[in-house]
């Protein structure tokens, strides 16, 4: 984990990441490395910090960004909650 509570990974493979939403959304939202990419963790790094972070905020759901809502035009164009 890098500050608070971003998470690391190595730059030279980035993750695959996809979001599902129970059986109303039948496909996967995958967030693409570019949107998942915020940068490295310093100068001449070889991990990149990823645009996920894990807060506990008092409530049983996920928020998805900007790294979500951006590369993918078929969700809502502003930030939204999905309960899990």
């Amino acid at each position: 984990m890098y500050g608070s509570g971003y998470y690391t990974y190595p730059c030279a493979a980035a993750p695959s990441i996809s979001f599902s939403f129970g059986q109303t959304f039948g496909e996967q939202w995958a967030i693409s490395p570019e949107s998942l990419n915020l940068g490295k963790v310093s100068s001449g790094s070889d991990r990149c910090v990823g645009a996920i972070v894990g807060a506990d905020i008092g409530i049983n759901a996920w928020i998805l960004g900007a790294s979500c809502v951006d590369p993918n035009p078929a969700l809502p164009s502003s930030c939204s909650t999905f309960p899990n």
